[in-house]
């Protein structure tokens, strides 16, 4: 009877682990600069993006995973130049552009993104989030994040 009930204590204490590593331990965001991008009349190389996270003292703490499914990262470092970093892209900075033009393909009406906070000094994804850059009537892209 006492070996069922360790093995019980035992099982709900694994389930709740394994159900804590897969929760993010805090929410973020992204936000822009900019209300909407264009590259025709945009003086920057693509439509910033920076992650919000809930407390300053993090931004040391982590790298930016950005992964996207159309258009292309890059990065604009303080002495002008515009690195292509493609499709995904892993950078310390919370701040990447996001940039529609690419060679093989013309337009793109929506692009699928994803950011995740990965710790430094190693270990798991700390939070995830899924949004969108959708092209609207206007011929502007402009964020479309859901809650």
């Amino acid at each position: 009877m006492k070996k069922k009930h360790i093995l019980s204590v035992v099982c709900i204490i694994l389930f709740i682990a394994l159900v804590s590593c897969g929760a993010s331990k805090f929410d973020i965001t992204v936000e822009s600069p900019l209300e909407f991008y264009t590259p025709v009349i945009s003086s920057v190389p693509g439509f910033p993006l920076r992650v919000i996270l809930p407390d300053e003292t993090y931004y040391g703490e982590y790298k930016f995973k950005w992964r996207t499914d159309a258009g292309k990262f890059l990065n604009w470092d303080e002495n002008g130049r515009i690195t292509p970093l493609g499709r995904q892209a892993i950078i310390n900075d919370n701040e990447i552009f996001w940039t529609p033009l690419e060679e093989s393909e013309k337009n793109i009406d929506e692009a699928n993104l994803e950011i995740e906070m990965v710790r430094i000094d190693g270990g798991g994804v700390d939070s995830r989030l899924r949004f969108s850059i959708v092209l609207n009537t206007d011929n502007l892209y402009v964020l479309d994040i859901k809650d």
